[in-house]
């Protein structure tokens, strides 16, 4: 391959290794301005180029179809860092007022998610971009004896809002009292009086308020009373499935990260706790709430927290005896304990005729 200036060669997934393709490097004037962060324009890119030498072709064919839905659903403004984070009620000062704001679960922000940022940037005028999202998430209050279903972890979850443009979140702890909040008083109470909102954005099977009575034509009526709008959009397809959290959740119980991540638009991204270093060997510590894949090994990159920079790559092993990262490079730097972003890339230890692919689903709404 010809070397252009500002271009560099990128070194993602293993089964993609050994074909040729550039991505505009962060340094390059050719930087492409809609992806102002360089591990998820460099996602894009790579799923893009990705040729399907391995034999994965249904894989490969699926990955090129979601990089051009990734392609114009990118963020609406550049990573923020004056990002904001609300946990309360309390009304919000008057540079947050008037804004558009999404509304939904959003564990693990997937294809889906990025309809909805597409609709609130075309609903969007001046004001601010905000997105709901509660903790814990509903389930683990309603079913607090649930087997891992979390695609990700509260601060990944952040991350990924800030880097998308947003200008706050509004993260009000999920309890019985909110739980019992009537339709009403939801929209009365926390979208009028104290986020001041001119328009919100949901999903067009969004239900909200005491035993999920409110839907979207609740929320229209509401709106059309209190002087806001509403947006509601349909759900996201691909290869004639719903690209959804559940379907995200079965891929990664079946080990199909991969495939995950090209749902997700991004690396699989999981806060771990990394526990010692010795030789090369990192024990990883697994969040609870969180699906952790069949027992495996995985080729994985370390990150800081809300940092795109890679500080370790190599084999993640999962097995009876726990998680251990098998550094690339023994003699690399110690890599800090403490929390640390870990991207799950790709599955290391299947053929390539063993990997399961999107036309074998049939994932749950």
């Amino acid at each position: 391959m010809q070397r252009v200036p500002g271009y560099e060669k990128l070194n993602f997934p293993r089964q993609w290794e050994g074909k040729d393709y550039a991505v505009s490097s962060p340094d390059s004037p050719a930087r492409w301005a809609g992806f102002p962060d360089a591990a998820y324009r460099d996602f894009v890119f790579s799923l893009k180029q990705a040729a399907p030498h391995t034999g994965r072709m249904n894989q490969m064919n699926q990955a090129r179809e979601t990089a051009d839905v990734l392609a114009t659903t990118g963020p609406v403004a550049p990573p923020r860092s004056s990002f904001q984070i609300l946990p309360g009620a309390d009304p919000v000062a008057d540079e947050l007022a008037g804004g558009v704001l999404l509304l939904g679960n959003f564990d693990g922000f997937h294809l889906g998610h990025r309809a909805l940022l597409r609709a609130a940037a075309d609903a969007r005028r001046a004001g601010p971009l905000g997105i709901m999202s509660v903790e814990p998430h509903p389930r683990q209050l309603f079913d607090p004896g649930a087997s891992p279903f979390r695609i990700t972890t509260e601060r990944i979850k952040h991350e990924a809002f800030r880097r998308l443009g947003f200008t706050f979140a509004f993260a009000p702890r999920f309890d019985q009292a909110f739980a019992g909040q009537s339709a009403e008083a939801f929209v009365e109470d926390l979208l009028v009086r104290a986020l001041r909102v001119a328009h919100v954005v949901v999903g067009e099977d969004f239900r909200f308020g005491h035993k999920r009575r409110g839907d979207v034509s609740t929320l229209r009526s509401l709106g059309a009373d209190l002087g806001f709008g509403v947006t509601a959009v349909a759900a996201v397809r691909q290869q004639d499935v719903v690209c959804s959290s559940s379907l995200i959740r079965e891929m990664l119980r079946l080990g199909d990260v991969a495939g995950a991540s090209a749902l997700l638009g991004h690396p699989w991204s999981v806060e771990v706790a990394a526990r010692r270093q010795s030789s090369g060997v990192m024990e990883i510590g697994w969040p609870d709430a969180v699906i952790a894949p069949p027992a495996g090994t995985y080729r994985v990159r370390l990150r800081r927290l809300a940092a795109s920079a890679t500080i370790g790559a190599g084999s993640l092993e999962i097995g009876a005896r726990g998680c251990y990262l098998l550094l690339d490079d023994a003699r690399s730097p110690a890599i800090p304990a403490g929390a640390l972003a870990l991207d799950v890339l790709d599955r290391d230890d299947l053929g390539s005729d063993q990997s399961p692919t999107l036309r074998h689903r049939t994932p749950e709404r």
